[in-house]
Order: C-alpha cells, then sequence, then structure tokens
C-alpha cells in the first residue's frame, strides 16, 4: 500500500507543476523521481515512457546535455548481450524492432548526438 500511496503522490506532484518554462527544473526533478521509482519497482515499460518526456522536455528548453542523459539513462534499461530476445518498436524515436544489444546502441548514439550538440 505504501508503494501505491508514494507513486500516486509522484503522479500528483509531476500533474501539479505549472507548465511554463520557469517550472522545468522542478518538473524535470519530479519526473526524476518517478523514473527512479518505477525503475526500482520493475515497471520498464513506464521507466522508458517517463524518460522519454523527460527528454521532451530537455528538448524544449534546449537543455541538450539532459536530453542526452535521459538517452543514457533509457540505454542502461537493456544489456550488451547479443540475441536475447527482441525488443517492441519504440515508434516515440523511431527505433523498430530490435535485439537489446541494438536498442541499447541505438540509444547511446541518440545520446551522444544530443551531447554533441
Amino acid at each position: 500500500m505504501d508503494e501505491i500511496e508514494l507513486f500516486i503522490d509522484l503522479l500528483i506532484t509531476l500533474r501539479t507543476l505549472p507548465q511554463p518554462i520557469e517550472w522545468k527544473d522542478e518538473r524535470s526533478l519530479a519526473l526524476f523521481r518517478l523514473m527512479e521509482f518505477t525503475k526500482r519497482i520493475g515497471r520498464k515499460d513506464l521507466y522508458s515512457r517517463f524518460v522519454h518526456q523527460l527528454v521532451s522536455l530537455a528538448l524544449e528548453a534546449g537543455d541538450m546535455l539532459s536530453a542526452g542523459y535521459g538517452m543514457k539513462l533509457h540505454a542502461e534499461v537493456y544489456t550488451w548481450t547479443l540475441g536475447k530476445g527482441m525488443v517492441d518498436e519504440f515508434p516515440e524515436m523511431g527505433l523498430p524492432l530490435q535485439t537489446q544489444f541494438e536498442r541499447k546502441e541505438a540509444l547511446l548514439y541518440h545520446a551522444m548526438d544530443y551531447f554533441g550538440e
């Protein structure tokens, strides 16, 4: 029950923060806390969704360092093992059906592009 209450509190915190750019840091921090919670409970699907919301916020604000960090966080979900099952498509990033190795590699290339900018 405590975990459910914490999850709801994190969602409410994120939802009630104002949208103007002045609140970007607070929204990013709330999203990061939510990501850490979903990672801890093992919900990779939610974790990936929140990571990409964080990346979108960073890109809107022109914060390429945070966008790259978000991609790196998402890449940490996958392993470097070859042939260890396929990972679903990720249309938001234009990523097709891939192995974990290929997905991790693609996400890290995206991160490097953001860091380069």
